[in-house]
């Protein structure tokens, strides 16, 4: 396995590079003329059946207001019912030829499956879903006051959207339908005090990238990531530390500051093009796009710059911050917020009030510009520079007059304007930034690892608490911290197996090793798994959450969506938790966080949807952490490859939400990758966290399928869907990924014994008949 780790190592970052360079002008020719084609051809939607859920505002009212306008029959949906009928009066108003509204929470199942029942019985047929409910959480992790309560942005922004695309897809599949998902640029860009926020949009950019591949061209998914939008979040409706929803504009100025704000008729045709067009994903307005390239290329830089913006001092107000200072400044605030976000209106409010600083809303101010004639008789030219605030000039020339009068409205800022520079300069800005700085940015980067490896933490006599340490790279990153002479805490649900590993990490020389059984997804365990370090060691040095469950099953075919919640409530909000109750220990030692995610946060794979979307939000949760913790605690985010586990073993959870051992599914699902040694991928993660990695790729040629994915995400696509999953109906046997796998004598070379022949520990799982391997 080294020799096929030092292989790719050395030949991944060389194809990388060199399609980047020649494929990438020919990639973005063949997009040109594709996307002029899909604009020439984009589909009619006069009388298509459009279920728009999240209507009753923001961008989900003037989406539906958009397709009204174009003819489609309506399904409203939202929790108000009273700002919902009024949404559908002037949907009809303005051309829907029928719209009913329909009050229903998505996070409920039951909702769901009523309010597509509905659908179905009145209309008799559903052509484009439109998810696009959403509640924005704006708090400093630390300052949560119960952080169960906020599990309702996870079950509304993203499980909302899993239930009602699963209880869709047959009737979207008839249709030859469409499903529009409406994420945000949160997903990438990380911010302090959005952390939970952030992470929902990741898992939902995750999940439908990965359910693109599985439904292929039957339907189509266009996923919207729009920057700030005018809509009730930027109004100031959040959810604050107390899990309470309120209006706080204070709070929304220190963390939106002069990013300017499109309004959201402008957003909802753009939206409505993309969907009839059939766009893959949509950026709104599409310099946010360009964001992207910096998050990917400068991740450092992003980090210190948020940190230093959109935070004030440690115990300082949020109206400290130079956010929410420079957004202070006289008139700039009308040049990047609409009225409707100075002084909102918030529907059917209900909602308590936080004290914010008053805005005044933008008043009929004029500027008048007197000229003298005599300037255009020496034919001087009046300046072409004209304000993008200017709404309205007015030129008046009377007979006895010698000047030229141009009065300015300066009512209304023209946010196209605006738009339009920073869609020029953005993507120029991004370009120049890649050639000229990226080399100067890599030199920096490699003597600032050479100086963080010299001076790399000792771990002896730290105390190591390891979530999910009963087995895989949880159990060999317990031998390799024992190795290094740290004293260990390991929890797991298998009490027997978790033992037997703190015996050996003694035996490898940790001088104490305790083993806890706890359920991370339940936080009374979380909290008793603090308690119990602290009362036996004092301290807590070094949190590793390792805990994980696999889930491997197209969407379709799963039998009670509701069963796969556990995925997300261990792999995400176990993670959530144990950070939450560990942060005030970690502060006082100076300790590190260290997350063990997955390459699966990027690239999409169909069967594992639900799985994908848990680590997304893993990353994106700690990517926003980070900024909020600053220097005080130290976070490495690990993305292994495929790696010697229970779950490359086979050990997963099949479409009846039960854990089983199916080989033939992993096989299919795995094919010839290759699966990296635990004990080697423990080395790497502890030298990662003892130097003070921000993020590490194990082994490090998987950092390159990220550019792949950002670069050429429809070839991507293509062949994923192609390559991993057989002809519809076909047994998953079938597929190309797993005839390859057995072509003889390739199994061995990409897959260790432990994984041919596994042995699981304390097996109580049904075994799913398979082909056997010698």
């Amino acid at each position: 396995m080294d020799f096929v780790d030092s292989v790719l190592n050395l030949v991944a970052p060389i194809a990388t590079i060199c399609a980047l360079f020649c494929f990438t002008p020919l990639y973005i020719g063949f997009k040109l003329l594709w996307f002029i084609f899909r604009s020439i051809f984009k589909e009619d939607v006069a009388g298509k059946v459009v279920l728009i859920v999240g209507a009753s505002s923001g961008i989900g009212e003037h989406v539906a207001y958009e397709y009204s306008k174009r003819g489609a029959c309506l399904v409203l949906a939202a929790r108000r019912k009273h700002s919902l009928q009024e949404v559908a009066d002037t949907a009809v108003s303005l051309g829907a030829p029928d719209a009913i509204a329909i009050r229903a929470d998505v996070s409920n199942i039951e909702d769901c499956k009523r309010l597509i029942n509905k659908t179905i019985s009145h209309f008799g047929k559903l052509d484009h879903l439109v998810n696009c409910a959403g509640i924005t959480s704006m708090s400093m992790l630390e300052d949560i006051t119960d952080i169960t309560r906020f599990t309702q942005v996870l079950d509304t922004n993203f499980w909302g959207y899993v239930y009602m695309t699963h209880l869709s897809i047959p009737h979207l599949r008839r249709s030859k339908g469409k499903i529009v998902a409406i994420a945000s640029s949160a997903t990438w860009m990380p911010v302090p005090r959005m952390n939970i926020y952030n992470a929902s949009k990741a898992a939902v950019v995750s999940f439908y990238e990965s359910l693109r591949m599985e439904l292929g061209s039957e339907v189509g998914i266009t996923i919207v990531t729009p920057g700030l939008t005018e809509s009730e979040m930027s109004q100031g409706k959040i959810m604050d530390k107390d899990g309470e929803m309120v209006i706080d504009q204070d709070m929304r100025d220190a963390e939106m500051s002069i990013v300017p704000i499109e309004l959201a008729a402008k957003s909802a045709v753009a939206i409505v093009d993309g969907a009839s067009r059939g766009d893959l994903s949509l950026a709104v307005p599409r310099w946010v796009q360009t964001t992207i390239y910096w998050v990917a290329f400068f991740p450092e830089m992003i980090d210190w710059v948020n940190h230093w913006f959109l935070l004030a001092e440690p115990g300082a107000s949020p109206l400290d911050a130079p956010s929410k200072m420079l957004l202070d400044v006289p008139g700039l605030r009308h040049i990047v917020q609409p009225d409707s976000v100075i002084s909102p209106v918030i529907k059917e409010y209900d909602y308590k009030l936080v004290v914010h600083t008053p805005h005044k809303k933008r008043s009929d101010v004029v500027a008048v510009l007197i000229i003298p004639l005599e300037m255009l008789s020496r034919s001087c030219v009046i300046p072409s520079c004209v304000p993008f605030f200017v709404d309205i000039a007015l030129l008046t020339d009377k007979p006895d007059s010698r000047h030229l009068i141009i009065i300015i409205n300066l009512n209304q800022p023209d946010m196209d304007f605006v738009d339009s520079v920073l869609n020029l300069v953005a993507p120029i800005a991004t370009i120049c930034a890649l050639f000229c700085f990226t080399p100067l940015y890599i030199g920096f980067k490699v003597l600032w690892y050479i100086f963080r490896s010299i001076s790399k933490e000792d771990v002896a006599g730290k105390v190591v608490l390891i979530v999910g340490a009963s087995s895989g790279i949880g159990e060999h990153v317990a031998y390799e911290y024992a190795k290094r002479g740290a004293c260990l805490v390991l929890a797991a649900r298998r009490k027997h197996s978790l033992q037997e590993v703190a015996d050996t990490a003694v035996s490898l020389g940790a001088p104490d090793a305790i083993a806890i059984r706890a359920d991370v997804s339940n936080i009374e365990d979380c909290k008793r798994l603090i308690n119990k370090t602290i009362s036996h060691f004092g301290k807590l040095d070094h949190l590793v959450n390792c805990a994980g469950i696999t889930s491997m099953s197209m969407l379709e075919d799963i039998t009670d969506i509701t069963r796969f919640t556990q995925v997300m409530d261990t792999n995400f909000w176990g993670y959530v938790y144990m950070t939450y109750l560990s942060i005030p220990h970690l502060r006082r030692s100076k300790g590190k966080i260290v997350v063990i995610a997955s390459s699966a946060t990027w690239m999409p794979v169909p069967r594992m949807n639900i799985y994908n979307a848990s680590k997304a939000a893993v990353v994106s949760f700690y990517e926003s952490l980070r900024m909020e913790l600053g220097s005080e605690v130290g976070i490495t985010i690990v993305t292994p490859g495929l790696t010697e586990s229970e779950m490359s073993q086979g050990k997963i959870m099949d479409k009846d939400g039960e854990m089983v051992i199916d080989q033939d599914m992993r096989d299919a699902e795995m094919s010839i990758v290759p699966i990296e040694l635990a004990t080697k991928s423990a080395v790497a993660i502890v030298d990662g966290a003892s130097r003070g990695d921000l993020s590490l790729a194990v082994p490090q040629w998987v950092q390159t399928t990220i550019y792949w994915v950002a670069f050429f995400p429809e070839m991507v696509d293509w062949v994923n869907h192609w390559f991993l999953l057989a002809e519809p109906g076909a047994s998953p046997l079938d597929a190309p990924s797993k005839m390859l796998l057995d072509v003889p004598g390739l199994r061995h070379i990409v897959q260790p014994d432990s994984v041919i022949s596994p042995v699981i520990k304390e097996y109580d799982y049904k075994l799913v008949v398979h082909t056997p391997h010698k």
